[in-house]
């Protein structure tokens, strides 16, 4: 960080230190919840893309903490606000005044039984889907002539519910059509940690199966070029053996990245969750694919996973039941994968440590024993062009991409 920009930073009644900046005699909130992240949006959304004056836009952090009712912000936020969110909501607003000014949005409301946002969650819901984020993403939703729009969605898919045969993918081509009119636009928001912030538009432009193949291209990875890291050494941690990493990773060429690891931690024993990542931004997570899509996925390519922790070790005897099995695994995969160790025994002495050491360790070895088998399997994927198709349908599952998913534009 420059010294002019920490003096201008000061200036402005901020305190410097080695991890935040904070207004002078307050509390900043460092950890805000997800509601508070995209109530703060809302705000800033609310106080500039609703007109088309430039003058009206922030251009720097100071103008937002200048604006009079900068207080209100503060009391959504839960607290003072730290440079590095104002900075993301400065950038957020930016974009979205580029692609969207307009006076015609309607008042943006973040949850109520007048917004949008639960009028579209109850019509998903009427559709069978349970879990709303499994269907889609979006965090904010903007919309011109609410109620006009409702009508429309109301005459296709029933105002009570479905209404002869109605599913998801009707719902999906309506509210697609209604993005491309720029009359409904669902975002989903990311903290900005890259210069400028990024829309992406996602499952907009979802045709025919050939016109399918072509988007998905544009993610297909090559086999040379998809790294998998399974750290398997042990490393002194507090004077405390642990093992290198709890995860195991995938790098997608430099674009793409996905993390499996266990959905707890090492605070119980869990199964894995798959969550996709977009290096360029790291805060910009895709999200966790949907466990029962992963599955399916892994069934149609002929992959016999089980997404199940009690399926192995957990504690010393069970390991040593089956280490010459899970020892063969290591051995399949240590050319393809980054281990950090180098032989069987080197495999088979790391798990054996961990098993009869902390109830930490104990949850870790499990999960990794979990992750091994994965990777083990999904290397047996021939050709290299399904072995790239599977990570590129992978990533889709994380990012919510593909016509089963709602359309909307990434905010990162």
């Amino acid at each position: 960080m420059g010294n002019a920009n920490v003096a201008a930073r000061m200036a402005a009644g901020y305190d410097e230190n080695e991890d935040s900046i904070k207004e002078k005699g307050s509390t900043l909130n460092t950890n805000p919840s997800a509601p508070q992240q995209e109530k703060a949006s809302v705000w800033i959304f609310n106080k500039v893309v609703r007109n088309t004056d430039e003058n009206k836009v922030y251009t720097t952090v100071e103008g937002i903490k200048n604006d009079k009712d900068y207080g209100e912000l503060k009391k959504i936020f839960g607290g003072d606000i730290p440079y590095d969110w104002l900075q993301s909501y400065l950038k957020q607003q930016k974009k979205i005044f580029d692609i969207y000014a307009s006076t015609d949005w309607d008042v943006f409301k973040y949850r109520g039984s007048e917004s949008f946002r639960n009028f579209i969650e109850d019509k998903v819901k009427s559709l069978g889907i349970t879990k709303i984020a499994d269907w889609s993403p979006v965090d904010i939703w903007l919309v011109k002539d609410k109620k006009k729009v409702e009508d429309e969605i109301n005459q296709h898919i029933g105002k009570n519910g479905t209404t002869g045969g109605q599913t998801i993918d009707q719902l999906n081509d309506i509210l697609r059509q209604l993005f491309k009119e720029e009359r409904v636009v669902g975002i989903s928001l990311k903290k900005v940690s890259g210069e400028k912030a990024i829309f992406e538009q996602v499952n907009i432009r979802i045709g025919n199966e050939r016109t399918l193949r072509r988007a998905k291209k544009q993610y297909t990875t090559s086999k040379s070029e998809t790294k998998l890291k399974l750290d398997l050494s042990l490393k002194n941690k507090g004077g405390e053996i642990v093992l290198g990493t709890e995860d195991l990773s995938i790098t997608l060429g430099a674009k793409y990245k996905f993390q499996i690891k266990s959905n707890s931690g090492s605070s119980n024993f869990s199964n894995l969750k798959f969550e996709g990542t977009i290096p360029q931004s790291s805060s910009a997570r895709g999200g966790k694919a949907q466990v029962d899509k992963v599955i399916d996925l892994l069934k149609s390519n002929g992959l016999n996973f089980q997404n199940k922790y009690q399926n192995y070790p957990m504690n010393s005897e069970q390991f040593e039941k089956s280490k010459n099995k899970y020892a063969s695994m290591f051995e399949k995969i240590k050319t393809s994968c980054t281990t950090n160790i180098r032989t069987k025994d080197d495999f088979i002495f790391n798990f054996q440590s961990l098993f009869a050491s902390s109830e930490r360790n104990i949850h870790v070895a499990n999960s990794k024993l979990m992750q091994l088998d994965f990777i083990y399997q999904a290397l047996t994927l021939k050709p290299n062009q399904k072995y790239e198709e599977f990570w590129t349908d992978m990533f889709w599952l994380s990012i919510r991409k593909g016509p089963k998913f709602g359309p909307h534009g990434k905010l990162y």
